[in-house]
C-alpha cells in the first residue's frame, strides 16, 4: 500500500483488545489511519509468535465430518442447491455439496430437466439464500475453463468442490499441516507463499482469496502478485470481513471478526475498492453479503457477555440471531456497507500495467 500508517493524528478506534479464540497472550489495539481510513491491528505478532496463533487445532487443519440429515431434508437441499449453482453456468453440476454419513451424493444432469432450470431462476432473486449457495464455490461462473488458484487454501475444501465443477485446481498454503490435509485430496499445493509458488506468469484464469487478506502482512503486495499470474481479463474474487457492517456496530470491540492477533487489517467498501484500483484491477462487483450474521451474533454475544468465544448458546439467542440477520440482510438493500462480509470481483484488464 502506498499509505504506510505512521501518523501521529492516527485514531485508536480500541485498546487492550483479547484473543477470545485462542486466549493467546497480550493485548492490541484497533486503529484507524488518518489519511486512507484502513483499519489496522498494533502490534503486529512476530513471526516467532505464528505457532501460538495458528496452533495444530486451527480451524483450516480440521476438515469437517458429515452431518447426518434426514432423507428429505436431503432431497429438497440436493435439489435447491443444484438448482442455482445451474444459474452460474454449471449445467452438469457433479459437485458434492452434501455428505450424508461419508458418502458423497452426485449430481445431476440440469440441463435436461427444465423445471430445475426455472426454479434455479426463481431461487436466484433471493439474495441471502444466492449467498450462502454460491458462496461455496467463491462466486465463481462457469464453464470451468482454465486454473483456478486458491490462496490460503487451507485443507483443500473450496478446490475440491471446484475440481468437481471441471476447473484445474492449485493451491497456496503457508501453514504445512493445512497443506497436508490438502494434499490428503489430492490438491496440488504450488508452495507456501504467493512470491515462490512455481506458477508462470499470466496463467491462472481465477484467484480466490478467502478470509485471508486480513491476514496478511502487505496486501497490497499479495494483490501486485495476483495481477502478474492473472491472465488477461482473468478474475480476482475476495471475501473478508466488513469493518462498517451492522454486527460491528452492535458488538463494536467484541466483535467476533476482529480476531486480534490473526487479523492484521479490516477492510470496508471504501478501502477495499481503494486498494484493488490502486494495483490496476478493474471492480466489476463490491458488495456486502450477511450469511455469516447468524454464527456472528452467538459468537460475538457470547464473547461481550460471557468473554469467550463458543458457538454454543441457548434458543432465546438462536431466535436473536435469526432475526438479525434477516434485518441486517434487509438493511443491506438499502445501506450498502450493512453485511457481514466483503465480496469483490475484480478483473485484470489487458490494458493494465
Amino acid at each position: 500500500m502506498s499509505c504506510k500508517h505512521k501518523y501521529k493524528s492516527n485514531k485508536i478506534l480500541y485498546n487492550k483488545i483479547k484473543d477470545w479464540r485462542l486466549n493467546t497472550k497480550g493485548e492490541w489495539s484497533l486503529i484507524k489511519c488518518n489519511r486512507c481510513d484502513l483499519i489496522f491491528l498494533h502490534p503486529k505478532p512476530t513471526k516467532q509468535s505464528f505457532q501460538e496463533i495458528y496452533p495444530n487445532n486451527y480451524y483450516t487443519h480440521i476438515r469437517e465430518k458429515a452431518k447426518e440429515i434426514s432423507k428429505i431434508k436431503k432431497y429438497i437441499l440436493y435439489k435447491i442447491i443444484n438448482a442455482i449453482i445451474a444459474q452460474y453456468g454449471y449445467k452438469n453440476s457433479n459437485e458434492n455439496f452434501i455428505e450424508i454419513s461419508n458418502k458423497k451424493l452426485n449430481g445431476f444432469n440440469i440441463n435436461n430437466n427444465y423445471l430445475y432450470y426455472i426454479a434455479g431462476k426463481i431461487l436466484k432473486i433471493i439474495p441471502l439464500l444466492e449467498d450462502l449457495i454460491v458462496r461455496k464455490i467463491m462466486f465463481i461462473k462457469g464453464p470451468a475453463k482454465g486454473i483456478h488458484l486458491d490462496i490460503g487454501c487451507g485443507n483443500g475444501w473450496l478446490l475440491d468442490r471446484t475440481r468437481n465443477l471441471g476447473w484445474n485446481v492449485l493451491g497456496i498454503e503457508p501453514d504445512p499441516k493445512a497443506a497436508n490435509q490438502a494434499k490428503k485430496i489430492n490438491i496440488d499445493i504450488v508452495g507456501n507463499k504467493i512470491e515462490n509458488a512455481n506458477i508462470k506468469e499470466s496463467s491462472i484464469t481465477i484467484i480466490t482469496i478467502r478470509h485471508v487478506i486480513e491476514h496478511v502482512e502487505d496486501p497490497s503486495s499479495l494483490l501486485k502478485q495476483c495481477f502478474k499470474l492473472l491472465k488477461p481479463h482473468g478474475k480476482l474474487i475476495i471475501i473478508t470481513p466488513n469493518i462498517e457492517s451492522l454486527g460491528y456496530k452492535k458488538f463494536k470491540k467484541y466483535w467476533r471478526d476482529i480476531d486480534s492477533p490473526r487479523h492484521l487489517y479490516l477492510f470496508s467498501i471504501k478501502t477495499l475498492k481503494n486498494i484493488l484500483i490502486e494495483n490496476n484491477f478493474s471492480i466489476k462487483k463490491l458488495r456486502t453479503s450477511s450469511p455469516s450474521a447468524y454464527k456472528m451474533f452467538i459468537i460475538s454475544n457470547n464473547i461481550k457477555r460471557f468473554k469467550k468465544y463458543s458457538i454454543d448458546c441457548n434458543i432465546f439467542i438462536k431466535i436473536k440471531s435469526f432475526f438479525f440477520t434477516i434485518k441486517e440482510e434487509l438493511l443491506r438493500l438499502f445501506i450498502k456497507n450493512a453485511g457481514e462480509e466483503l465480496l469483490a470481483i475484480a478483473v485484470k484488464n489487458e490494458k493494465s500495467k
